[in-house]
Parts: C-alpha cells; sequence; structure tokens
C-alpha cells in the first residue's frame, strides 16, 4: 500500500488507520510504520492517533509510534516535542534512543527545549542513552552554544575514557575558535582528560579561518596560562605559513614583560613563518 499510495492518499489513510489499534502487536507496529509513510505530513488527526500508541504495553510499538511521529512532525510544534520528551523516560532503553533520535532529526529546527531534553539524557543510567545523547547534542545546538559545550564537558569530567572520547567528538562539532568561554571550558578537561590533550586542541582549531586566528590572538596573553597555550596551539595549527599580519602581531610578544607569553611567541613564530625566513634569526 506504501508503495502504491501517494502521501496523504485519504483511501490509503482510512484503510490503515483501524490497524494502528489491531490487537496483534505485530499489526500495530507495521500499521504505525505503514501509517506514517501515507499521512500527510502535519496532519494533526493522524499525529494525534499516533501520538495515543505512546501509552501501548509494547515497546517496540511505542518506538514505532516515535519514530512515525518523527516522519508526521516534521517541524515538531511544541505539543510533539512534548510528547517525544516524555518517552525520554520510558522504560524501555530502545524507546528512549529512538525519542533521542527523533528529537535530533536533521528536519528539525533546533530550539532550547530540544537541547534541554537531549542534555538531560547525559544522566541516563544507560550508557548506550548517554552516548546516542551525546552524539545527538551537535545536532540540535548551534555552533558555539555554551550551554550545549558546557554541559558535554561537564559530562566529560566524569565519565570513563571510552564515553570521555565521544564527548571530545561532539566537542569538535560545537567548538567555535576564538570564543574565550569556549577556550576556558575546554581547556578546563586538559587536567581530566591529560591523554585528549592533542585532540581537544585539535577540536579547538577545527574549522578555523583566517578571521578565527585573528580572534584567537589576544588570547595568547589571557592571564590563564592554560587558555594561552592553547591558544598558541590553534594559531600554530590553522594560520598559513607566511602568513604576514599573524606573524607581525606574534612577532610583537617576545619582548612581552610576561615571560609566559614572550615564551609562547618564541615557541609559535618558528611554526608559523615560512622557510627560510631571514627575521626569524633576530625574533629568536
Amino acid at each position: 500500500l506504501t508503495r502504491v499510495a501517494e502521501r496523504g492518499d485519504h483511501v490509503a489513510v482510512d484503510a490503515v488507520r483501524p490497524l494502528v489499534r489491531h490487537a496483534d502487536v505485530t499489526v500495530r507496529r507495521i500499521a504505525l510504520e505503514a501509517f506514517s509513510k501515507v499521512a500527510a505530513k502535519g496532519d494533526e488527526d493522524a499525529i494525534a492517533w499516533v501520538s495515543a500508541s505512546i501509552e501501548d504495553n509494547d515497546a517496540l510499538t511505542r518506538r514505532a509510534a516515535v519514530d512515525a511521529l518523527s516522519l508526521l512532525a516534521e517541524q515538531q510544534p511544541g505539543n510533539t516535542i512534548t510528547t517525544i520528551t516524555a518517552c525520554l523516560q520510558d522504560r524501555d532503553f530502545a524507546v528512549r534512543r529512538a525519542s533521542i533520535e527523533a528529537l535530533a532529526s536533521e528536519t528539525v529546527v533546533k530550539d532550547q527545549a530540544r537541547l534541554d531534553a537531549v542534555c538531560s539524557c547525559l544522566s541516563d543510567r544507560d550508557a548506550v542513552i548517554r552516548n546516542t545523547a551525546i552524539l545527538a547534542i551537535p545536532k540540535v545546538a548551534d555552533l558555539g552554544d555554551r550551554r550545549a559545550i558546557g554541559a558535554v564537558c561537564a559530562y566529560a569530567r566524569q565519565c570513563g575514557d571510552a564515553e570521555r572520547r565521544q564527548a571530545i567528538t561532539a566537542i569538535q562539532a560545537l567548538v567555535r575558535v576564538g570564543d574565550e568561554q569556549t577556550l576556558t571550558v575546554v581547556c578546563g578537561l586538559l587536567d581530566s582528560a591529560p591523554g585528549e590533550c592533542e585532540v581537544l586542541i585539535n577540536a579547538l582549531a577545527l574549522g578555523a579561518s583566517r578571521e578565527s586566528a585573528a580572534a584567537t590572538l589576544p588570547l595568547l596573553v589571557h592571564a590563564d596560562g592554560k587558555i594561552g597555550a592553547a591558544a598558541a596551539e590553534v594559531l600554530a595549527l590553522v594560520v598559513d605559513k607566511g602568513d604576514t599580519s599573524t606573524i607581525d602581531a606574534v612577532s610583537m610578544l617576545p619582548k612581552h614583560h610576561d615571560h609566559r607569553v614572550a615564551r609562547l611567541a618564541v615557541a609559535v613564530l618558528p611554526r608559523i613563518v615560512a622557510k627560510g625566513d631571514a627575521r626569524l634569526v633576530s625574533w629568536l
């Protein structure tokens, strides 16, 4: 039926709708999948009909209902988000996982309610759910979202090594280079995850541009030495060899009154000047 009927076809919808309440659980699951394909997207009656299946006694049927809601309510209005969010407390982990994936669907609009719901799953008792949530957060948060980055970093500080790597993957997708608060939060992980220092620094440099390098330059003289060191690494990774404006800015720092800043500058300069640049000798 789903192959021959167009979405929104009333005959197909009327034929499948009663099967969603069928006595046989297998029929209900198949009917929910079919209903999500033949009913028109945004059809409030269809969404209400599927939402009722969230209360089904069968876990796989509840999961099918979550999947169907995700397909029917493309933009997921508030009432649909509320329904799916409630499923994050389901006793079955497969339903909880499907709910996270529905909230993180690529077709939905990012908003705070969706982000808060997914972040709440970082305290789930099941590691699979926590990992699903970590990987979903970049899909529901805007680039540089400080609440999202803070939640992931807080999780990374207290989780196990395997989960921490998943968290750092999420950080890589969220960080915005040159944002001082982002640098502060990420650098806070350098002590709790010493084995991941290189990955964290690469996360800071991910997606960087000339503009982000310019924004990172002032952080070389930051009062927090870790932020200064991270900024130096970011510059060394993202600046093109021979970038005159960056080189000119960094070349003023070897004479800085703070010896820590001066040492950073001396360490960075050889990594950003072009090979054979005669000025390097005078700077060093």
